[in-house]
């Protein structure tokens, strides 16, 4: 059985959550997995990655598989550098891996795909992994 279908037996409030978002019963049912992503408007190195996630999302639909996306944002050094923000960008590569461990974990999903760019949003996404 699905990780996610034991999860619904115990936590069945969260087929009511999901079916708020549009999700039909025939979706509860399928295999579901997360699309986590650093993608962002904050900088160039993750703004392009919605159009990714997009794709992955129709390639997984056709595949009759429900994914869900989710986001973790990076930041980016060129804008922290020279100033106390630089104290920031490596922590960040944590946060954005136990977001991840975060979304996954508290939600029951069956599988991930992970897509990111710039040096902490793939190390991040590789630590949750």
């Amino acid at each position: 059985m699905l990780y996610s279908q034991k999860v619904r037996k115990i936590a069945p409030e969260m087929d009511s959550l999901k079916r708020g978002m549009g999700w039909t019963t025939e979706d509860l049912e399928k295999m579901q997995v997360i699309v986590e992503s650093t993608y962002g408007k904050s900088h160039p190195g993750s703004v392009h990655l919605d159009v990714v996630v997009n794709e992955a999302m129709e390639e997984l639909t056709s595949l009759n598989i429900k994914a869900a996306d989710y986001y973790a944002t990076d930041i980016c050094d060129g804008q922290a550098q020279g100033h106390d923000g630089m104290n920031y960008s490596l922590v960040s590569r944590e946060i954005i891996a136990d977001m991840i461990e975060i979304h996954a974990n508290a939600t029951g999903f069956d599988g991930g795909l992970f897509v990111a760019s710039c040096d902490k949003g793939m190390p991040g996404n590789l630590v949750a992994m």
